[in-house]
């Protein structure tokens, strides 16, 4: 299936972003699993998404599981972390690719490694080649992207509207009552959540040194944090909570490289998937007036710095930006 895409178009006036338009063409996938038996689900779910398969499985384990009021499963917590690390690197290389040989060979291995789960040191040493280290050098892959970054153009400074457990309720609520509409622009009264390892770790950058610079420390600090657990092997970092708000249904939610993964169903009395929806994090940071967007009002109108911006919200599909005149569009 498909992952679809974004189209950005930035309207520019006297060299500034006026405004921002985001169209997604990603397909909602939950309606394939609706009429099967609900213990087909989890499988299903991580198979229909290749990039956060691991997570969407043990999200999806969860909602069955307390659907039908079985025993909550343990998620594979290695895998998951595994996971998490694979696809915050993976789609900094897609944004921001290495130039040298060498350092293309060892994020390679890095990628498999971690994809297989493989050797704890041989991930711990190629991922301090990659800049993770504690003390790494200053001609390292993420150094590069760093000093890139901070020749562009600022953006506007603001901390993130993060979402934890006590945003759940609404949530849960607006999943039942209008399901694939909110999926895909979710949306909460007088907020513009963000989601991602900005909103998890922004306290831990200094945001004077501007937000592109604070957005990249982000990421860094969020890289570092799940290679320690994946060291520790901390099943307890997932984020993973669960709950039957009513009989035959359950909600899960997990935390994803880009954010928090929400996943509800309904069954039928015969165990049957009678309504699903996901919840996935690039919807709350690309919502037509979400913390993108916004980030981007009044800016340059700089190609080079909208892609990096784009690339450092991290959406989970493909991305195409537009720049046009206000004038003419």
């Amino acid at each position: 299936m498909s992952a679809g895409a974004l189209t950005i178009t930035a309207l520019a006036e006297g060299g500034q972003v006026t405004r921002v338009d985001i169209a997604s063409s990603r397909p909602r996938v939950a309606g394939v699993l609706i009429g099967r038996p609900a213990e087909e689900a989890p499988a299903l779910a991580g198979r229909l998404h290749a990039l956060c398969g691991a997570a969407h499985t043990a999200a999806a384990e969860s909602a069955v599981a307390a659907a039908l009021g079985h025993p909550q499963p343990s998620p594979p917590a290695r895998a998951i972390l595994a996971e998490r690390i694979g696809e915050s690197l993976r789609s900094l290389a897609t944004s921001f690719l290495p130039q040298e040989p060498r350092t293309l060979r060892v994020l390679r291995d890095l990628l498999a490694w971690l994809r297989s789960t493989g050797d704890a040191e041989a991930i711990t040493a190629a991922a301090s080649a990659l800049g993770l280290g504690e003390r790494p050098s200053e001609n390292c892959w993420l150094d590069h992207i760093a000093r890139r970054l901070h020749a562009l153009p600022p953006i506007n400074l603001q901390a993130p509207d993060t979402l934890g457990a006590t945003d759940d309720a609404a949530i849960l609520s607006a999943l039942r009552e209008d399901g694939a509409s909110f999926c895909a622009q979710p949306a909460l009264p007088g907020r513009r959540p963000e989601a991602g390892a900005f909103a998890r770790r922004w306290r831990q950058t200094e945001l004077s040194q501007g937000q592109i610079a604070a957005r990249f420390k982000a990421r860094r600090a969020d890289l570092r944090a799940d290679l320690a657990l994946l060291a520790a092997n901390r099943p307890d970092a997932l984020g993973l909570r669960s709950v039957s708000p009513a009989p035959r249904e359950g909600f899960a939610c997990i935390e994803t490289a880009r954010g928090p993964l929400y996943h509800w169903m309904r069954a039928s009395p015969q165990n049957v998937v009678a309504d699903y929806a996901i919840l996935a994090p690039t919807e709350w940071n690309f919502h037509p007036r979400g913390p993108f967007a916004a980030a981007l009002a009044g800016a340059a109108a700089d190609r080079e710095m909208l892609h990096a911006v784009a690339a450092l919200f991290d959406p989970c599909v493909g991305f195409e930006i537009t720049m046009r005149e206000a004038a003419h569009a």
